[in-house]
């Protein structure tokens, strides 16, 4: 029996073919490419948004938030902020700052918030998780009894803090003033107001 094979191959294999176990071998490498490509994306952008390899941004916003404290500056210190309304003026004109968040949320006058040291070497630490990238900066309160700590998120390509927090004695001995949010109190009456029902008598009906 004459075996015919393919013309102008004498091993019988198309011409210029690849064998099964060689395309097998390539589709499992291209899969394998594809499944790595697909994996590394995402961190490549948490990468490329946060640029952990420059910590000159966080820093900065560390400096002015310093300033800003130190100022007593409302203004600067809401534009610093992801959301302005953590900063606000009670009825005695004082600037009080939100730190924390949720139950545990707190205000505090501003200058509690004065650091020591030069915050323009505050160590930058950052957290790449795919979901919720950001960075964080720690600064020792200029009371010595604790710390204030800064998480970033950038914003339109600036660097935001999203949420204050403080560890410590100062952040135990911070507790909810009346007429605070969260305090569950009414603010005290202002000198000479009464505190009782008003002794005024209702007007007659005619």
């Amino acid at each position: 029996m004459i075996e015919q094979g393919y013309p102008g191959s004498d091993s019988g294999r198309p011409p210029g073919g690849l064998s099964l176990k060689r395309i097998a071998l390539i589709s499992a490498l291209c899969l394998v490419g594809a499944a790595l490509v697909l994996g590394l994306y995402p961190r490549a952008l948490v990468y490329a948004k946060l640029r952990p390899w420059d910590q000159e941004g966080p820093r900065a916003v560390a400096v002015a938030f310093a300033s800003a404290v130190v100022a007593r500056d409302a203004e600067g210190l809401r534009g610093l902020l992801v959301d302005p309304s953590l900063v606000s003026t009670d009825d005695e004109g004082v600037t009080m700052v939100q730190i924390g968040g949720g139950g545990k949320a707190r205000h505090v006058p501003i200058e509690t918030l004065a650091v020591a040291g030069d915050p323009a070497e505050v160590e930058v630490q950052y957290t790449l998780s795919d979901l919720n990238p950001r960075a964080g900066v720690a600064m020792p309160l200029a009371s010595g009894d604790g710390t204030v700590r800064l998480t970033l998120v950038p914003v339109n390509g600036q660097w935001r803090i999203v949420r204050l927090l403080m560890k410590g004695g100062a952040m135990r001995a911070v507790r909810p003033g009346p007429g605070a949010p969260g305090s569950g109190e009414a603010a005290a009456p202002a000198d000479g107001a009464p505190v009782g029902p008003s002794s005024e008598s209702p007007p007659e009906t005619p």
